[in-house]
This record gives structure tokens, C-alpha cells and sequence, in this order.
């Protein structure tokens, strides 16, 4: 089976980053299928402390959970770029994912389900729908 490796930025929204985790953590892949790289993009609003407990909370939860603190705001494109070099080598799929993104417990299992049975497939992406003021994913993964 295959493993990705969830990166989330962060800049001074501990509160969505923390419910984006916990919908990480009620995956029902099982904690050998995903590593969570969050990277704080110089938050000052004490994130960082907020993010390192709620990752140590959860660890059991992740193949592997790491906080990336940036010392200054180098945008998405930058906290992205600081992801990717941590990602572990024998992940083979990469999930971008904004720091507000709530996902339904089988996303996770959905997106690998779809990698390990079409080979040729390089890119996957999924449908975003409001939902009472919040943006939740669609777990339908097209053919």
C-alpha cells in the first residue's frame, strides 16, 4: 500500500490548523499510511507552541508528525517548498492540503485506494463544497 505524506502551512491559524489535524487523525487508514509535515510560516501569535502540542497529542495517530518552524513568512509557495524537503523518501504520494481543509474520515484511504490501483495516475485533485460556512472535500475521486 502506499503512503503520503500530508503537508499543511501554517501562519497564525493554529485554531483551523488543529481541527485540519484532528480530521487527519479520524482517518481510517490507519496511522502506517500518512506523515503530517506542518510548517509554520513565522507565526507570532503562538502557534508554534499550540501546533507542537497538539502533534505530540497526536503522534500516535501518524506514521510521523514534524513541526517546521520558519523563521519569517515565505508565503504557501515557500512553506511548501520547506515540506518537501522532509518528506520521507519511501512516501509515494504527496497531499497539499490549506490549513483550514476539514477532510471526511475516508479521504485518505480513498486517495490511496485510487495510486495503488491506476498505476499510470500522476496527479490526483478533489472538489471543494461549502458546508455551512466551511469548505469540506468531496471524497469521490474520479475515474
Amino acid at each position: 500500500m502506499s503512503r503520503v505524506s500530508v503537508l499543511i502551512p501554517n501562519w497564525n491559524g493554529a485554531a483551523d490548523t488543529i481541527e485540519c489535524l484532528e480530521s487527519l487523525a479520524r482517518q481510517d487508514c490507519g496511522p502506517n499510511a500518512m506523515e503530517v509535515l506542518v510548517v509554520d510560516n513565522g507565526s507570532v501569535d503562538g502557534s508554534i507552541e499550540l501546533l507542537r502540542e497538539k502533534l505530540a497529542a497526536l503522534h500516535r495517530c501518524f506514521r510521523r508528525a514534524v513541526l517546521i518552524p520558519l523563521k519569517e513568512n515565505l508565503g504557501p509557495a515557500g512553506a511548501y517548498n520547506a515540506a518537501y524537503d522532509a518528506v520521507s523518501a519511501d512516501c509515494s504520494a504527496i497531499l497539499r492540503l490549506d490549513n483550514d481543509v476539514v477532510l471526511p474520515p475516508n479521504a485518505i484511504s480513498c486517495l490511496l485506494a485510487r495510486l495503488d490501483t491506476n498505476m499510470d495516475v500522476a496527479a490526483v485533485g478533489a472538489a471543494s463544497f461549502p458546508m455551512i460556512g466551511r469548505t469540506v472535500w468531496s471524497t469521490t475521486l474520479g475515474p
